[in-house]
C-alpha cells in the first residue's frame, strides 16, 4: 500500500483538486463556485499535494536501503484519508445555479 500510495500521490492529488473545483459540473450542479474554486482552492490544493509528493520522493531517496520501501505507513494513510475527504467534499459542497442552491 505504501509503494502504491507513493506513485499515486501526485496524480490523485491533482485529480482531487480538479474534483473539488469542478466535479459538481459532471452532475449538472456546476455554478458560481466553480470559477471561485478554480482560482483559489483548486490550485492551492494541487500545489500542496505536489509539494507533499516532492518531499515524499526526497524521503524515499534518503532511505539507506538499496530498494525503495515506499512511504511510511502513517504518511500513506494520511494521504488516502486526504483523497477520501476530497472526494466527499467534492460531492457535498453546495453551489448556486441560476440563483438556486443545489
Amino acid at each position: 500500500m505504501t509503494r502504491i500510495s507513493l506513485y499515486l500521490m501526485g496524480p490523485l492529488g491533482v485529480l482531487a483538486a480538479l474534483w473539488i473545483t469542478a466535479g459538481r459540473s459532471l452532475f449538472g450542479a456546476g455554478g458560481s463556485l466553480v470559477p471561485v474554486f478554480a482560482i483559489s482552492f483548486g490550485p492551492a490544493l494541487a500545489a500542496l499535494y505536489l509539494l507533499a509528493t516532492y518531499y515524499a520522493w526526497q524521503e524515499v531517496k534518503l532511505q539507506r536501503a538499496g530498494v525503495s520501501a515506499g512511504l511510511p505507513l502513517v504518511t500513506a494513510l494520511v494521504q488516502v484519508v486526504g483523497w477520501l475527504l476530497a472526494a466527499v467534499f467534492g460531492l457535498l459542497v453546495p453551489d448556486r445555479v441560476d440563483g438556486v442552491t443545489v
